[in-house]
């Protein structure tokens, strides 16, 4: 894994992942190497609480642990507009219970080309290919779709596999 430098890289689909650094909201700092130590991939979704896709998919983050012990999960918070007030009370009125960190100004987002949530990155622990995909859409399907999805991540693909929907 490459390590983080001061000037602004940009992470491109395929090649070695960027490490990142980010307080999560409980003030506690996650860095993306350290969440893949002793787990086979690591999914990373650039999340908003106030996305509307990103609602849809609430219990499906919650319980994505308990379906893939192995993959580490991170929700990335980079709208610029929510404050970490407004994360902290969105997750506890919704009852969220998966690892929330904040991205200020987005610069990660950027740095990802991401510009729309909710967007996830399946990386592999051993740096391999970095794989994105929307994970949302504009029907009733996609909460579907991402469970289908599921049997990608547990049917051997983990660390090659692609989180997508057929809704974009």
């Amino acid at each position: 894994m490459a390590t983080e430098s001061a000037g602004p890289k940009v992470q491109e689909i395929g090649c070695e992942v960027l490490d990142f650094t980010l307080g999560d909201l409980q003030g506690v700092t996650r860095r993306l190497g350290g969440e893949l130590e002793n787990q086979a991939a690591a999914v990373v979704v650039f999340w908003s609480c106030v996305c509307s896709h990103c609602l849809r998919y609430d219990e499906y983050l919650n319980s994505f642990r308990e379906r893939h012990p192995n993959v580490a999960l991170l929700a990335v918070a980079s709208r610029q507009q929510e404050t970490p007030d407004e994360l902290r009370r969105a997750a506890r009125e919704r009852g969220l219970a998966f690892p929330i960190l904040i991205d200020p100004g987005g610069r990660l987002a950027r740095q990802w080309f991401t510009e729309q949530t909710p967007r996830v990155f399946l990386i592999a622990a051993d740096n391999g290919p970095t794989k994105s995909a929307g994970l949302g859409g504009q029907t009733k399907r996609a909460p579907n779709q991402a469970r289908a999805n599921d049997r990608d991540l547990t049917d051997g693909h983990q660390g090659n596999g692609v989180i997508e929907s057929s809704d974009h």
